[in-house]
């Protein structure tokens, strides 16, 4: 969707896909954070906090990011 964007000269929808992208790229180093915490915590079995955590890991902050770029796209009007 990126390239997609960047290709018709849409430059802000190019930088909201690369900001989507970076956050779940960055899932992965969450993840080993994340799940070493908690295994340290033993916050519950090691097969569940795996479970939990590749999950939180990339929902959570796609949960957080989606509308910060909402509320930036309102500031700044709407996409060309």
């Amino acid at each position: 969707m990126a390239y997609a964007a960047i290709r018709k000269r849409a430059i802000e929808r190019h930088r909201e896909w690369m900001i989507r992208s970076y956050t779940v790229t960055f899932a992965f180093v969450l993840f080993r954070l994340v799940d070493q915490l908690l295994i340290h915590w033993q916050a519950a079995p090691d097969d569940q906090i795996d479970a939990m955590t590749a999950w939180a890991c990339w929902s959570v902050p796609l949960l957080l990011v989606e509308p910060g770029l909402h509320f930036w796209r309102s500031r700044r009007g709407t996409l060309r």
